[in-house]
């Protein structure tokens, strides 16, 4: 099997399901007590009891600590942000959750879920990126644009050489990937 073939078979989408399936299952174990919350305290408590259940789960430590560390508030509120970033972040998602729209805290936590998911599945592309192919070997990244060309060249500009690709070779199996999602029929 080429070099092209084993990266792609590691990130088809099947192969990611399983444990893409847990951050799943780590958003539907966690229980809300309420859907608004009275205090922005009493939110950075959740979102942070939150992000710390949905790690810790997905790792496989299924577990909720009582306790919310600063390290821990800091990660979640990165994660809010990220999931309002031009509604406000936090703030945003603060009002949200004390004033019940859209669901209140359960939509912050259901946005939280979204992101911290999407944000696995970029680290274990880029995992599965660097694996395979050293960031430092130019000539390593230019064979691997040839068999991406020799196999998927009609995907490419018709000008476009494994040397100019090289350069960008993480976008353009990025995109391929996207390409192959958005073509494989959904049943």
């Amino acid at each position: 099997m080429s070099l092209i073939d084993n990266i792609l078979e590691k990130l088809d989408e099947g192969a990611m399901a399983e444990s893409m399936l847990k951050h799943d299952i780590a958003r539907e174990k966690y229980i809300l007590k309420n859907l608004t919350v009275s205090s922005y305290g009493d939110f950075l408590t959740e979102i942070t009891l939150y992000y710390r259940h949905h790690v810790r789960y997905v790792r496989g430590k299924d577990e909720v600590p009582d306790k919310v560390s600063r390290i821990d508030l800091a990660e979640a509120i990165k994660v809010v942000d990220q999931a309002f970033p031009s509604l406000g972040g936090v703030q945003y998602a603060f009002t949200i959750a004390k004033e019940g729209i859209q669901g209140g805290a359960k939509y912050v936590i259901d946005s939280m879920a979204s992101v911290l998911k999407k944000d696995w599945e970029e680290q274990y592309i880029d995992s599965i990126l660097v694996f395979y192919i050293n960031p430092l070997d130019f000539q390593q990244k230019v064979e691997l644009m040839k068999q991406y060309l020799a196999k998927f060249g009609y995907l490419t500009k018709k000008s476009q050489t494994a040397e100019e690709l090289a350069s960008h070779w993480q976008d353009v199996i990025r995109y391929h990937i996207q390409l192959q999602r958005s073509l494989k029929p959904r049943f």
